[in-house]
């Protein structure tokens, strides 16, 4: 198996936005299909859903009086009211959107703050939807990572029957909330969640039907820890397919699943694996992750992203670093998050002098258990071990 660094993960990343642009793909068939070993492969029937869902909960009018709450977490990044302005200018009913955001910020250096630069386009005492912004702040001194920054966005949901997770550089296409809740509907399983590595925001509003990321494929890091490998690629979906990896870049479904299998915020500095232990949580508490039908959110990787306020200086949003941590230190929170990841997923022993290694709430569920999950996805927990990809 081999093993890649965080460095030439991101590099593989960047490298699959450029494959799925630029490489010479055969044009897709008319059927629903994935590519993989340089061929379109048919969608089976198998992959529409696994085992026997739960029955979905619905209204009479569910997409148009359904409200939606987005959690946005941000480290530094001038981009966060952009993706704030994208979710209420293309959404089709704006009034049903609330919006949660975590902002990590130097309270000096940092000129932009995401709910006021949103509202500045309008003028503060007339900014559109502001009663709809909730926003947490803290030092970006007090940062510990995008998993223990995503714990607290669950302290901003009401009572909002869907949620959706967003980093905070995302564009999305126009009715975007309604795209969604269909898609969910067409899972027929109220414990359904949509969510996939979304695309570059270049591919924003062209006909991306033959050009969906499907996230099937994981590997194993230096660290031991299981990580998503970039998706392969869907085409001509009728409705969403079941996925074995869930993405936090984004994530749609009902908001009891924030409730029930809320992030861990004793995973801290880690910036992978945690993906993979959220994706295990959800499906032993009996949530099934399933693939956009089509792509419905874009992601800046690039930083292309035009701002609403313009901004002087030059921040690397990915240099968490910069808030004053030792190295050590950072190093000791990474190692206790890698060992709490081995607790969940291999029943490890955990060491008594270890506070931060009580799983509670944040441990698996009992719908369903891991050896069920290893046969679905032909991922060997134990042995860290792919065997195919599905």
């Amino acid at each position: 198996m081999v093993k890649l660094p965080g460095f030439l993960l991101v590099a593989t990343l960047i490298g699959y936005l450029s494959y799925a642009q630029d490489a010479d793909i055969p044009n897709p068939p008319e059927f629903p299909a994935l590519f993989a070993d340089s061929k379109w492969n048919r969608i089976e029937d198998s992959m529409y859903k696994f085992g026997n869902p739960v029955k979905p909960i619905l209204t009479p009018n569910i997409k148009k009086d359904s409200s939606i709450f987005v959690t946005i977490s941000h480290y530094r990044d001038a981009r966060c009211a952009s993706t704030v302005d994208y979710l209420f200018k293309k959404a089709k009913y704006p009034n049903r959107v609330n919006i949660g955001i975590i902002q990590q910020r130097h309270t000096e250096q940092d000129k932009f703050n995401c709910l006021d630069d949103y509202c500045s386009q309008f003028g503060q005492q007339n900014c559109l939807y502001k009663d709809q912004i909730h926003q947490i702040e803290f030092s970006h001194q007090n940062s510990r990572g995008p998993a223990f920054a995503r714990y607290f966005q669950s302290f901003l949901i009401d009572n909002e029957e869907f949620c959706m997770q967003l980093d905070s550089h995302s564009a999305l296409i126009q009715d975007w909330d309604i795209q969604l809740i269909e898609m969910w509907i067409q899972t027929q399983n109220e414990n359904a969640i949509i969510s996939s590595q979304p695309l570059d925001i270049s591919f924003l509003n062209k006909n991306n039907h033959a050009n969906n990321p499907h996230l099937c494929q994981a590997t194993v890091d230096e660290s031991g820890l299981i990580i998503n490998l970039p998706p392969t690629i869907s085409s001509n979906l009728e409705k969403p397919i079941i996925s074995p990896l869930y993405s936090a870049a984004f994530s749609f479904g009902k908001c009891h699943a924030e409730q029930n299998v809320p992030n861990d915020p004793n995973l801290q500095m880690i910036f992978d694996g945690d993906e993979f232990s959220k994706q295990i949580r959800l499906w032993t508490h009996g949530y099934d992750v399933y693939t956009p039908s089509f792509p419905v959110v874009f992601h800046d990787y690039r930083g292309t992203m035009p701002l609403i306020k313009a901004q002087s200086g030059d921040i690397n949003v990915l240099e968490w670093q910069r808030n004053g941590m030792t190295p050590e230190f950072r190093k000791s929170l990474y190692d206790k998050s890698v060992n709490r990841i081995n607790v969940l997923l291999l029943n490890q022993i955990a060491s008594l002098e270890d506070d931060l290694i009580q799983l509670g709430k944040f441990g698996l569920g009992v719908k369903r258990n891991l050896q069920q999950f290893m046969q679905f996805s032909g991922i060997n927990i134990q042995a860290r071990q792919i065997f195919e990809s599905r």
